[in-house]
């Protein structure tokens, strides 16, 4: 699972890669990662300078299946086998048992958000 090419364990100038230099960088005083990197409609958590959660809401951000921001939730349903939709609706899961990751595909309709998350 990957959005924009940047996958869970990828370095850190990956991130750069894919969306340039960040806005911010900000330590995390918690328990679950050690920095914040924020980028103009997206941002990312890491440990020890590898990505453990990305978000995107960037107009042509999409999966490796071209599941795409602005695309419909019917059309990631499809794209995606094993897909289950939140019980308000507005979002799509599916978990990889294996990795303990997941993607997230956030709308109503249209896709306004991905989200890529591991369990810390």
């Amino acid at each position: 699972m990957r959005i924009d090419g940047v996958g869970v364990a990828a370095p850190a100038n990956r991130l750069v890669q894919a969306y340039g230099t960040p806005i911010a960088r900000n330590a995390m005083g918690g328990e679950h990662y050690e920095e914040e990197w924020v980028f103009d409609k997206a941002h990312a958590y890491l440990i020890s300078g590898r990505v453990e959660h990305l978000a995107s809401s960037r107009q042509g951000s999409c999966t490796g299946r071209g599941i795409c921001v602005a695309g419909t939730l019917d059309d990631a349903k499809q794209r995606f086998d094993g897909f289950v939709r939140s019980e308000d609706g507005n979002s799509l899961h599916c978990i990889d048992a294996e990795s303990a990751c997941s993607l997230v595909v956030e709308g109503t309709r249209r896709i306004r958000r991905l989200v890529l998350q591991c369990l810390p």
